[in-house]
């Protein structure tokens, strides 16, 4: 999914006849300058705490910032140039809430990607569903896995290098004709768009703070129990 540089304009060429017309107004001539530049829209940039609807804290904030080696991200569909929470694709965390049982192809997910990226590739890639039943890690299993990392957090979480995350938490929700238990959150990263300064660390952060911010939008907070401070992993032992 590639992120939208820009728009062009069909009319271009004709609105930018009128920066030859006399214009008296200063205000209008800098509006006729700034309005016919290529007849494109140039991106909007959002800050770590604007991306996904506004729910990384900051110390979420600023893994995001390490992983990318940047402060400045785009975020697909915001740069469309339609309005961001009418656009049906758009990550909010109501649409994400009420999407939460609809099947891969429809369910609501966050995309950001560092502004300065021409790969189309996003830094980071995050999805909510629920679901039924969730792992139960066996350590013994893991031995030996040295990118795989754990962390006292929800019923289950776990990263693996800085190329993905996964959380299982608590949260009692009904859709699609059925009830279930459980929340599973994913976070993925793209090759080659994750700084060598990043850490799993950092992209737990961002999940289990995203995922305690969609609990408190579905009203299992207490429910979740998912901490405001994410502590260090620790690999597994058997």
């Amino acid at each position: 999914m590639k992120i939208m540089k820009k728009s062009s304009t069909q009319q271009s060429g004709n609105s930018c006849l009128m920066a030859w017309i006399p214009i008296f107004a200063t205000v209008l001539l800098g509006s006729s300058v700034s309005a016919c530049s290529d007849g494109e829209q140039e991106d909007q940039n959002l800050t770590a705490t604007q991306v996904c609807d506004f729910t990384l804290d900051a110390s979420a904030a600023k893994a995001l910032e390490r992983m990318g080696a940047t402060k400045i991200f785009g975020e697909n569909y915001r740069n469309s140039g339609k309005n961001y929470r009418d656009n049906p694709e758009s990550f909010t965390l109501a649409r994400t809430a009420q999407m939460l049982h609809a099947d891969t192809t429809q369910r609501n997910s966050c995309y950001v990607y560092k502004a300065s990226t021409d790969t189309g590739h996003p830094l980071i890639h995050v999805d909510f569903f629920a679901t039924d039943k969730y792992i139960n890690p066996d350590p013994s299993l893991e031995k030996g896995e040295s990118e795989d990392k754990f962390y006292p957090l929800g019923l289950y979480a776990k990263t693996h290098g800085t190329e993905s995350a996964t959380l299982y938490f608590k949260c009692s929700t009904q859709g699609g004709g059925k009830k279930t238990p459980y929340v599973k959150a994913t976070l993925f990263s793209a090759s080659g768009e994750v700084s060598p300064k990043a850490t799993g660390q950092d992209l737990m952060t961002i999940l289990g703070t995203m995922s305690r911010a969609l609990a408190k939008q579905l009203g299992c907070a207490s429910e979740a129990a998912l901490p405001t401070q994410i502590t260090e992993a620790t690999q597994p032992s058997g």
